[in-house]
This record gives C-alpha cells, structure tokens and sequence, in this order.
C-alpha cells in the first residue's frame, strides 16, 4: 500500500502579515481585501488581522471590488472569480488568455477591462458577457476603468479614454495626454464645483502626471505635480487632499497644482517609505490613506491640522535574500544590503548587526551575501566584491542582575549574532 505525503503548508515568517505584492485593495467599512501575485487574497478585519485565502487560482491577481456583499476579483489569463462570505472564494477563466487588470462597479453591473481592449461585464459578478473593444483602441490596451456619476470610464495605453452609460457602447475622448493612462478613479467629496478636491474622475499616467474631469469624463484637465517623472499607478481622495503613488514616488495634493512629495523629510515630518505603491485607499473611519504595494508594504498616514506623517504599519526587513543555512538549533539567512538574519525557531527572526568594514564593500547598501554556511563552530557569509563575514562561537560573558538585585555571570555563545 503506498504511503502519500501530504503537502506542505507554508507561512510567511518575514515580512509579516505576509510579503506578496499588493496589486489592489478593496473595503466595503468593515472588510479590507487585498488580491496579490499567484493568485492569493487576504481579507482583515479593518486593516489588520490578514488572513491568506484561497483564490482557486494560482494566476496573478489584479483588481478587487465589493459589488454589494460579493467580493469580486480578475486576474491574469481571463482569470475572474468571487465570495459571498469573505471566506469561500470561486475562481473561473472567461476563455480568454487575456489579462483583466481592472474592474469597477455600478449598483447593477460589474465591468472589467484588460488587455487587447477587451471589456467584459457582469450583472451578478459570476456569470460575465463578452462587450468587444471600445473604439479607436487600436492597437492598444486597456488599463483601469471607474464607475461614478452613472458612467463607466476607461482609460489605456497612449492616454487612450473612453466612456460608456451602459458597460457596453462606449465614446471614446480626448485626454490630452499621450502617455499611458494607469489608473482612473471616482473621486466623491462634499466640495462644491470648482473647489479642490475637484468631484469627478481622476487619471493618472506612466510619466508621473495626473488629469481630471469634472464633466462625467468628456473633457480633461491637468493637475499640475512638478518634478514627477515616475510611474503612478493609484489615486486616492478625502475632502482636503488629493494623493497620487506608485514607483518611488507618493504625492500629496493641497490644491491643483501644489503635490508636495511624501517621501521627503523636507515636507513631511515622518515620510514615507521610498517603495513602489500599487494601491491607494482613503479611510474614512480612521481618517487616514492606506498606501499598499510591492512585498506586501503597508502605509497609513495620520494627520495632524493636514500635516500628514507616515507610518508603517508591519515594520519589517524587505531585503531579498539569497540563502538560508541551519547550525544546530540556528536558523541563518542571508541577502542584500549586507542582510543577516537569525532565528531559532523559523519563526520569530532578529536582524543582526555587522561591523562595517574594508570587508563590507564601502557600505551595507552596496553589499550582497549570495551565501551563507557552517556549523555549530563558525558561520560564514560570501557576497559580491570578495566579501566575507564570519561568526565563531565564542562564549560571551553577560551580566545579569537577579530579582534580588544580584549580579552573575553568564556566558552566551556569540554565534550568529557577532
């Protein structure tokens, strides 16, 4: 009789909650979801308490809605699937190798767009309908589309625009911009016309420039973000501000055309990190942004007299790592930025300092260990530019008081932590 093994069950240990990239990010006021690379989701409780799902899918996953109380997601390779409870999730292929790479959702319908210019649409968020391409789209593809003021935008490569009422008849207009067009958002404030935050669509495009349409997406407009050259890839909005992010680059807007940058200690008093954000989100009953992106980095600012600071949220080291090495009950891994990691558990990881020497190749940041090994009686780290770092084990002695305020010695080893 043969013996079957059964699989593996793997979590993450580093970074916590977990460290996949967050493409998109949903949440209905008590639900947060977040859709990431290979098919997994996570839903939380607010914005903590993530928990993995299983998507049925192991294909990259690109956007996320609530369409009422289902929760509806696309993905790579005409992936599009669903959850009525949060818990249980349903994955299917529309017969498409195209990639949905975006959705958006009226009270009746559900749209998604994606590669190709193809848009399908869904009036239950299960069983969805081929629309065709919108026109003039050519030879390009569609990127994002939004839903507000009863109209469907959607926006592409080449600052390609178009509009529809219906999901399925669209106009295509005129955005003044030729760059590609990332991300389209609604924007809804309480602001009366013409007042920043301007009410309607917000774009923003692959050269670091933002556009906007108070006219149900007809005309276009520019926001004006100097010095912004880098990708943006999501827009968000509160009644005072704008925010734009994506490749290195968070900005936070005060009126049309002043974006201070969030990543610089000039303009804000605890930046945000330097990091590529796919997703923004304003959160309203915490009154504050939620900025998420690559290896599951998670941001929230907190305002005071609309300074915003930034924090945050599962501080953690992000650097790739190259190997990982066991000495007796020691668990040693390795990577960039001259990154030595230890645990004795798996679980539960320290990151050790190193002596900045001749070794380390003129700075951590410019060093890489490609490998680490050894025993129970040395350790030893190689990387880029013939650096080595070793620890031997050495008995250390260490003070420690007692509750009786008596000292003794005792002696530790030094390995892997010197």
């Amino acid at each position: 009789m043969a013996i079957t093994t059964p699989a593996l069950t793997w979590r993450w240990s580093n970074p916590i909650p977990h460290g996949n990239n967050i493409v998109d990010m949903a949440w209905d006021g008590q639900t947060a979801v977040q859709v990431t690379d290979l098919g997994q989701i996570y839903t939380g409780v607010g914005f903590s308490g993530w928990l993995p799902r299983d998507s049925g899918t192991t294909n990259t996953l690109q956007a996320v809605r609530f369409f009422g109380n289902r929760i509806v997601f696309v993905g790579a390779n005409g992936t599009a699937g669903y959850s009525d409870d949060g818990v249980n999730f349903s994955a299917s292929s529309l017969n498409t190798a195209d990639w949905l790479v975006d959705l958006a959702v009226s009270p009746n319908l559900v749209v998604a767009v994606g590669d190709n210019g193809v848009i399908f649409a869904t009036a239950d968020g299960a069983k969805w309908n081929y629309q065709g391409t919108p026109p003039n789209i050519g030879q390009d593809w569609l990127l994002s589309v939004a839903w507000g003021a009863g109209v469907f935008v959607t926006t592409g490569e080449s600052g390609y625009i178009a509009t529809s009422t219906d999901g399925s008849h669209w106009i295509s207009r005129t955005s003044g911009v030729t760059s590609d067009l990332t991300r389209v958002a609604w924007i809804s404030t309480t602001n009366k016309n013409g007042v920043f935050p301007y009410n309607g669509f917000w774009a923003v495009t692959a050269d670091g420039k933002a556009i906007y349409s108070t006219n149900r997406g007809v005309s276009w407009q520019n926001f004006s973000i100097f010095a912004s050259t880098n990708v943006l890839y999501s827009v968000a909005a509160n009644s005072e501000s704008g925010l734009v992010a994506g490749d290195s680059t968070v900005r936070l807007g005060r009126s049309w055309n002043l974006w201070p940058s969030q990543t610089s200690s000039a303009q804000t008093p605890s930046p945000a990190p330097v990091w590529t954000y796919y997703t923004a989100l304003w959160d309203s009953d915490e009154s504050s942004y939620r900025l998420c992106g690559e290896d599951g980095m998670m941001v929230q600012s907190t305002s005071t007299n609309q300074d915003y600071s930034w924090n945050v949220q599962y501080p953690a080291p992000r650097d790739w790592l190259w190997q990982i090495t066991l000495a007796g009950d020691l668990y040693v891994a390795a990577g960039d930025n001259a990154r030595i990691m230890t645990s004795q558990n798996g679980v539960d990881w320290e990151i050790e300092a190193i002596p900045v020497t001749n070794s380390v190749a003129g700075s951590p940041t410019n060093t890489v260990f490609f490998c680490v090994g050894g025993n129970t009686n040395l350790l030893l780290a190689a990387g880029n530019r013939g650096t080595l770092v070793l620890s031997p084990n050495i008995q250390t002695p260490v003070l420690v008081t007692n509750l009786d305020n008596s000292v003794f010695t005792n002696y530790v080893s030094s390995q892997g932590t010197v």
